[in-house]
């Protein structure tokens, strides 16, 4: 059986490479504001060469400080206790649905492996009773298939599909 540790996981690096994007735009405020030329003081007034009036000098950005303490002055205390709990509240949620999303949740390896052998072994009673004692997902769909087999193999297969949908609505 290969190591679950070992296989790639590609989501992983997409959310850390996002983290640390993230991590160099709220660093580096630099990065989100425009940067203007204008002409030195003493300039203002004065007309191009081709007639234009020259840009006057612009401030050059905000820091990361000063845009927080604007957005909770503008917001309030009383709303800005309540975005910051439906904040905290929907990251839990976010955390808590990839962690029970996952590939090895949903579709255990070694449930796969050991169901495979025993079905290839034609250890059919055997095979729906570890599938009905495993709680993941797979396992449950293949319960509802192999539990109406006996009436057919299209009936399992419409009642795995009815599962399939059940768990997919309820997540």
């Amino acid at each position: 059986m290969a190591s679950v540790a070992a296989t790639p996981r590609p989501r992983l690096h997409l959310f850390l490479l996002a983290l640390l994007t993230a991590l160099f735009l709220v660093a580096s405020p630099e990065a989100l504001t425009p940067h203007a030329v204008g002409q030195e003081a003493g300039e203002e007034g004065k007309e191009g060469e081709k007639g234009e009036k020259a840009p006057t000098k612009v401030k050059k950005g905000y820091s990361i400080g000063e845009i927080l303490r604007h957005m909770v002055s503008s917001v309030g205390w009383l709303f800005g206790i309540v975005l910051l709990a439906v904040s905290i509240a929907l990251v839990t949620l976010i955390v808590l649905l990839v962690l029970e999303l996952r590939m090895e949740a949903a579709v255990p390896p070694s449930f796969v492996e050991d169901f495979t052998d025993t079905v290839n072994k034609r250890r059919f009673k055997e095979a729906y009773e570890m599938a009905k004692e495993d709680p993941s997902f797979v396992a449950r769909v293949l319960t509802a298939g192999m539990s109406r087999l006996q009436y057919g193999v299209e009936d399992a297969r419409e009642a795995s599909f009815n599962m399939l949908e059940s768990v997919k609505a309820g997540k």
